[in-house]
């Protein structure tokens, strides 16, 4: 795993400074400000998946909000179905709403979330 960590690294540096050095305006249009933005989107919808939720062990099916809105999960490959992401990191995205629908809502353990009814998030206290 670090090797792997490391020929990425190597990699991401060879190939963004070739970018930068063969033309840097195009880079920051084409490459760096479309990076940031999808980066930003991610950790944003991150934050409000589990801000406030309580932890995996305090309950393992809702410790992570979901959004199942159809529109945001094709932007996102099904991030939104984010407890069964956690549970089953290593299964493709495609898998995660049927997997989501048989090892989760079939439980009637979780709720059910949907993009509308989660974005009216509690406040955080700092208690959990």
């Amino acid at each position: 795993p670090r090797t792997f960590s490391l020929e990425v690294t190597y990699w991401l540096v060879l190939h963004q400074g070739a970018l930068i050095w063969m033309d840097k305006g195009r880079w920051f249009w084409l490459f760096f400000l479309p990076q940031l933005a999808a980066k930003m989107g991610l950790i944003s919808i991150n934050l409000m998946q589990h801000d406030g939720c309580p932890t995996p062990q305090e309950d393992i099916y809702n410790f992570a909000r979901n959004f199942v809105d159809p529109k945001l999960n094709w932007f996102t490959c099904n991030n939104g179905f984010h407890t069964i992401h956690h549970l089953m990191p290593t299964t493709h995205w495609s898998e995660y709403p049927r997997l989501h629908r048989e090892k989760l809502l079939a439980t009637g353990k979780m709720h059910p979330g949907s993009l509308a009814a989660r974005l009216r998030l509690p406040r955080h206290t700092g208690d959990r």
